[in-house]
Order: C-alpha cells, then sequence, then structure tokens
C-alpha cells in the first residue's frame, strides 16, 4: 500500500514569512507541520510513504530546511519514504537537492521499477513527459505493474486546461490511459500541477492529479483540492483521498472578511494567509478589519483592487479562476534572486519568454 502526495514545497518563504527560530521562519514550519500530518496518515495505514516530487520550494534549501526535512522523514513506518525528483528539486544533470536525503528515503532521480511495490516511478526531467514515459516503459515487468509515479502535468480535452498547461512537460490524460494499459497499471499518480483532479474509466483504471500538500500563494487559493495523501493499493488498484490541514490561501473583499469560518479553519489547524481587497484609497480603513484577521489568520495583506466596488461582490472561500500573470508573479515573488536584481524586471522577461 502506497500514501502519496505531491508539491510538499517546504522552505522558507518570504511572502507571510513570520520569525525565525533555528534557521526555520513559521512559514517554513507550517509547511514540516502538513508533511508531518500526511506521513501520520501513512503509518496509521502501514503504507510507504510517497512524495511525487517538489518537496522543497527552492532548488538550493538551506542547511536548516534540509536537516529538518530528514527528521520529519525519519519518522516514516516501517519502511523508507519514496521520494521522486521533481522540477522545484532538480539543481543540474546529476545534481539534486535530494540528495542529503539517501539515510532516510530511497531517493528516485531517475526512471525506475520497484518490483516490491509493483510500482514503476518517472521523476521530472527536462526531456518532454510522454518521451520520458515511452522511453521507460520497456523495463517494466512482462506481468505489468500495479502503479505509475509521475513528476508531471496532466490536462484532459475540456475548456479548464488553457493553452499553457498543455505544453511538453504535460501528459494528455487519455495517452497516459494509453500506456497504462500497456504495462498493465491500476492508478497513476502525479505530482506538478497544484490542484487535485481525477479521471476515471470504467474498467477501474484511474488517474490522479494528486495536487500540492502545501499550496505556495494565492494562485493556489481556495479550500478545496489541497493537502491530498492518495492511499493506493498495489495489489487491488483500490484507493482513497484523505485531505490533511495545512497552509490555505483565502481573498475577501474589504468588510466581507469571515472571521468566524477563518477562526473555525484555525481549530481544524490549518494555517491560513488572508488577502483584503479593498478600493484604492481605502487601504487605512481596510487595514482596521485586517487587524481583526490577524487574530485567527497566521497573515493578513490588504490589496488596492480597482475591481473592488462593494463589500459583497466575491464569493468567499473561493478558488480564483486560473490566472497566468498572476501565478507568474507569485512565483516571482518567492523566487530567491541576487542582490541587486529587480523582480519587476524578472517578472517582465519571464512573461515574455513564457
Amino acid at each position: 500500500r502506497l500514501a502519496v502526495v505531491a508539491d510538499c514545497h517546504v522552505g522558507n518563504f518570504a511572502r507571510f514569512g513570520g520569525p525565525v527560530d533555528a534557521g526555520l521562519n513559521a512559514r517554513c514550519r507550517a509547511t514540516l507541520a502538513t508533511l508531518r500530518r500526511a506521513i501520520a496518515v501513512a503509518n496509521e495505514r502501514n503504507a510507504t510513504f510517497v512524495v511525487a516530487g517538489a518537496l522543497f520550494h527552492v532548488k538550493r534549501p538551506e542547511p536548516a530546511v534540509i536537516e529538518a526535512v530528514q527528521r520529519v522523514l525519519d519518522a516514516t513506518e516501517p519502511k523508507d519514504p519514496l521520494i521522486l525528483l521533481g522540477n522545484h528539486d532538480a539543481i543540474g544533470p546529476g545534481d539534486t537537492a535530494l540528495a542529503p536525503l539517501w539515510p532516510v528515503a530511497e531517493v528516485c532521480a531517475a526512471p525506475r521499477f520497484f518490483p516490491v511495490l509493483k510500482t514503476l516511478a518517472v521523476p521530472w526531467s527536462p526531456e518532454p513527459a510522454l518521451a520520458r514515459l515511452d522511453a521507460t516503459l520497456p523495463g517494466v515487468p512482462e506481468k505489468g505493474c500495479r502503479v505509475v509515479l509521475l513528476h508531471c502535468g496532466l490536462y484532459d480535452d475540456t475548456s479548464d486546461f488553457p493553452e499553457y498547461l498543455r505544453g511538453e512537460g504535460a501528459i494528455r490524460v487519455s495517452d497516459l490511459f494509453d500506456r497504462m494499459d500497456a504495462c498493465r497499471a491500476r492508478v497513476a499518480l502525479a505530482g506538478d500541477y497544484h490542484r487535485y483532479r481525477s479521471w476515471a474509466r470504467l474498467d477501474q483504471r484511474v488517474i490522479f492529479q494528486v495536487g500540492c500538500l502545501n499550496p505556495t500563494g494565492f494562485s493556489d487559493e481556495g479550500l478545496d483540492g489541497y493537502g491530498s495523501v492518495i492511499l493506493a493499493d498495489t495489489e487491488t488498484g483500490s484507493w482513497k483521498r484523505i485531505e490533511v490541514p495545512g497552509p490555505r490561501f483565502l481573498t475577501f473583499p474589504h468588510g466581507g472578511a469571515d472571521l468566524p469560518l477563518l477562526a473555525k479553519l484555525r481549530e481544524q489547524g490549518h494555517t491560513v494567509f488572508v488577502r483584503l481587497r479593498c478600493k484604492p484609497g481605502q487601504e487605512a480603513i481596510a487595514e482596521e478589519e485586517a487587524l481583526a484577521v490577524r487574530e485567527q489568520a497566521a497573515g493578513c495583506e490588504v490589496e488596492p483592487d480597482e475591481a473592488v466596488t462593494d463589500t459583497g461582490e466575491h464569493p468567499v472561500a473561493q478558488p480564483a479562476p486560473l490566472d497566468f500573470d498572476e501565478a507568474l508573479r507569485d512565483y516571482v515573488a518567492e523566487m530567491p534572486l541576487p542582490e541587486g536584481v529587480e523582480r519587476g524586471a524578472v517578472f517582465a522577461a519571464a512573461r515574455r519568454y513564457l
């Protein structure tokens, strides 16, 4: 039995970072707490804990972050966890942020079949995702496998997936089902894209985009689709999804912050970060509301927004539509940069390139 998570994004985030203790800021400690909860789910069910890529948030995590992750992973029972290389973990050819974890985990940095787990693992690499999977399939024994693990985006032919989510780094779901038929896999689980999704066929084959264990910013807004632990039985192909508490990002219009909801989420173990949007020029008034929000949330920012016209136009705690510019802006806001490099210039250059 496997307990699979993905995109843990453990790291010292700058935004809402909070106080630093022994090299770890408050937000990093929140991501570690989510990882501990996920491991507890695996231990309770005697399952092998699996990270389907992007364990760390940056490619060169600080020593204190690596050491803290080592300690958390060392609590897995009864077997060492299996950690796939993800895009956030890869530094260069043969160089990965996961290297120090070998004493406490089975690190998978190249495609490999695990006979005991009946699992084919295909970690991230810069080559096209489908070509990487196709090159790996000949290594599967004639008896086939039960589970395929990947770190790549997944998409279908619906309008939910804009063109930029259909690149070579992702696999069309119908193509993945074809490859599952070829290797006799019952379940496929992939990291990379942050929101949880699943696709099933009548023959009970199922595909999961596991979604991120720890949302990274307001591009991962909302309460649903995050913190997933997927329990997959390698013998029967049965599965179950469990959601563990962790960081969540919510936006409210000024005057519409749901304080009882925030209190409830806090009691449930979530670490909530809030964005209050107000009319330009009303920041000082909105800051008074932010003080009350901060009593229940781990952080709150006030953001002027031309689109805000009243206090009730935005539904509370609903995920925002995926916006390319906002996602890229959040990413650039968090990425480590050399001193003197302007983030606005990096955003503009990255946007032109993408």
